[in-house]
């Protein structure tokens, strides 16, 4: 990850995750305004359906249902830990000799390696996510485990770039400290996932740090790696905290704004559903005032 490519692919991989699942919320605010969609909680993953299988009971579907997401982070993943391990030639020690002539080990090649673990996790959380989704091979994970894979994924993420820092210039200290406190926020949303399970504003959240994330590894490449790197300077140091302000207020004007485009979609796009399901509220509560009318009859006749 020392390099262009190193930070812009992870930032592409969580500026896109983020980015879909804030469509994904953005949807779900407009129906649950709409009073179409009452479900519970909110799914990591989206299924679709492939292993046609012979049925054995009428009830059974033939089909088992996979995870789209889990599965790009499972292949985003993959490429992110070859890549940074096969640079390195897989090798994490060599044995070299003192002046005395005593060996000793020397660890070599440790940034990519820490890079790689972080992938590690991350193929985890895809792998559980999958799983997870299999509902026809009668799997029973613990409820939340999806979260609870994901939040351990950011938490060791966050570790590995807080001990990644030893050694380090001081603006390079100070534009990974700042992708720390991005990966917090997502520790924290997906852990009050865990708790409200219901809640799209923990989502929203977490899906706002995760862009945050993608966005600021897109200027730590910039600022460390691009065409004209910068300088090591005071001036520097505090301009780019500036910077990281800026990415946070362009993200939340780009989340609104992806929130009002969707609705207005969704409004054109779905009336007909919303005007249905308002149609059979608007019936149900009808009939439900004239039972309670005739109820009401009925006891003063009485």
């Amino acid at each position: 990850m020392g390099t262009f490519i190193g930070h812009v692919l992870p930032g592409c991989f969580f500026f896109l995750y983020g980015l879909w699942f804030l469509v994904r919320c953005s949807f779900i605010c407009f129906y649950r305004r709409a009073g179409v969609d009452r479900s519970g909680s909110i799914r990591l993953w989206l299924p679709f359906r492939c292993c046609r299988r012979r049925r054995r009971s009428e009830t059974e579907s033939g089909l088992v249902r996979l995870s789209y997401e889990g599965l790009i982070v499972i292949a985003c993943a993959l490429i992110g830990f070859v890549g940074e391990l096969a640079t390195g030639n897989w090798q994490l020690y060599v044995v070299r000799e003192s002046a005395t002539h005593h060996p000793y080990v020397e660890y070599i090649h440790m940034n990519k390696f820490e890079h790689a673990t972080m992938y590690a996790f991350f193929f985890l959380v895809g792998l559980v996510t999958v799983i997870d989704s299999m509902v026809s091979f009668q799997l029973q994970f613990p409820l939340g485990i999806d979260r609870v894979s994901f939040a351990l994924a950011y938490a060791v993420e966050g570790l590995l770039f807080f001990y990644h820092l030893d050694g380090k210039s001081g603006l390079e200290v100070r534009v990974h400290v700042l992708l720390i406190y991005a990966i917090i926020g997502c520790v924290v949303a997906t852990l009050l996932e865990i708790v409200f399970p219901t809640s799209l504003l923990c989502v929203t959240a977490r899906s706002f740090c995760t862009v945050l994330q993608g966005s600021w590894f897109f200027q730590i490449a910039h600022v460390l790696y691009g065409s004209s790197p910068w300088e090591e300077t005071s001036d520097n140091s505090r301009f780019v905290v500036m910077v990281f302000c800026w990415h946070i207020f362009g993200i939340l004007v780009g989340s609104l704004v992806l929130f009002f485009s969707v609705s207005l979609v969704a409004m054109k796009c779905c009336s007909h559903r919303v005007d249905s399901r308002n149609e059979w509220s608007d019936r149900k509560l009808e009939e439900e005032s004239l039972m309670l009318q005739l109820q009401q009859e009925d006891n003063s006749s009485v």
